[in-house]
């Protein structure tokens, strides 16, 4: 099919990714230390331009593209550009461009197979997001030296004391993480706590759709498809990728408070950062209550992005 009507499409996805990232689609406008913006554009490496990027999917031309146009809504490093099809008078992106990259395309199967056994798994919904305290566990040091600080991985100061994290993470023990993304950045004293080792090669076997960092992961995973995928299934998944990242922040160790807004009169910087304790049974029915609403969130947009992925390996494998 080809489209005529794209534009205003396309600038309604450029307005709301500029809304979603902050305000302005330059990196350097970003407040490196602000703890959802930081995650989101540096744990995840794709400029806010890459995800302003247009596209109605595979399969679809677009007629009157103009410089002008290539300038504004494609032309961004690390991302194709669309194709023009003389024929058609329109461009067009070029899935043959692809198919002839067998390692790309054995890497959009395996996020294909990920996101079709993840959703096949019910949601476990008491790990009560302790692996950012897992990240800073650091038990005294056994002859009674002081121990090697945790790399801390927000410019933020702690909520809680080191020893609240410490009989935190000991007292839960066995931990429940099943993200192998997160369980890497375990202290190596905290990774002997988790229920099982986390390795990569397992994580098809373990992923499992309750877990926050893996509905964040649905944006990676929609931007592993870009250009082939429709842009509006892009925003929805950076969309509830942010609103994750807010309920893991709030879980953590980390004082967020100097970024809570829930009152701004700018929806850019409209968070409510108030802290979910954890470290308290109140707290941890809270988060359950907050993670189980972001996998219900998820449930459709995974299945909405199978789709996606079938759609665009039916152009991108060769017949």
């Amino acid at each position: 099919p080809i489209s005529e009507t794209w534009r205003p499409m396309a600038e309604a996805h450029r307005e709301r990714i500029k809304t979603l990232a902050g305000g302005s689609l330059q990196p350097g406008d970003l407040d490196r230390n602000h703890p959802i913006f930081n995650f989101l554009f540096q744990y995840y490496f794709w400029k806010p331009t890459q995800v302003a990027q247009f596209s109605p999917g595979p399969g679809v031309l677009l007629q009157g593209v103009t410089e002008a146009d290539l300038a504004r809504h494609f032309l961004h490093q690390g991302i194709l550009m669309p194709k023009y099809d003389p024929a058609a008078d329109a461009y067009g992106f070029d899935t043959a461009a692809l198919a002839v990259k067998p390692k790309v395309l054995k890497s959009l199967l395996a996020n294909r197979e990920l996101l079709l056994a993840t959703s096949l798994r019910p949601p476990i919904l008491n790990c009560f997001g302790l692996h950012e305290w897992a990240m800073l566990y650091t038990p005294p040091a056994p002859d009674g030296g002081s121990p090697t600080p945790a790399t801390r991985h927000q410019a933020l100061p702690l909520r809680v004391s080191q020893a609240t994290i410490n009989d935190l993470v000991e007292s839960r023990a066995p931990l429940r993480c099943t993200h192998f993304d997160a369980f890497r950045f375990y202290t190596d004293e905290a990774k002997p706590l988790n229920s099982k080792e986390l390795t990569r090669e397992h994580q098809l076997e373990l992923e499992q759709p309750g877990c926050v960092h893996a509905t964040m992961d649905l944006f990676k995973l929609a931007m592993k498809l870009a250009p082939f995928i429709e842009s509006s299934l892009v925003a929805d998944c950076f969309d509830l990728a942010r609103q994750a990242r807010v309920v893991d922040i709030r879980a953590s160790p980390y004082d967020s408070m100097p970024y809570h807004a829930p009152d701004a009169e700018d929806e850019t910087y409209r968070f409510d950062l108030t802290p979910i304790c954890v470290e308290t049974l109140e707290g941890r029915q809270q988060y359950m209550e907050e993670q189980e609403a972001l996998w219900k969130r998820a449930v459709p947009l995974r299945l909405r992005l199978i789709e996606a992925y079938d759609l665009a390996l039916g152009y991108l494998i060769p017949a």
